[in-house]
């Protein structure tokens, strides 16, 4: 599931299933976000 971040693409569907998770994997996910967004650069 971690690499599924790395995906690109598959970022949207971990996005959605963090979702119902809980907030813990939520802000998992937004600093991966901003990781991406740095990346992106």
């Amino acid at each position: 599931m971690g690499s599924d971040i790395g995906g690109g693409g598959g970022g949207r569907r971990h996005f959605a299933q963090a979702r119902g998770k809980g907030d813990q994997v939520n802000s998992a996910i937004s600093r991966a976000l901003e990781h991406l967004k740095k990346a992106l650069r």
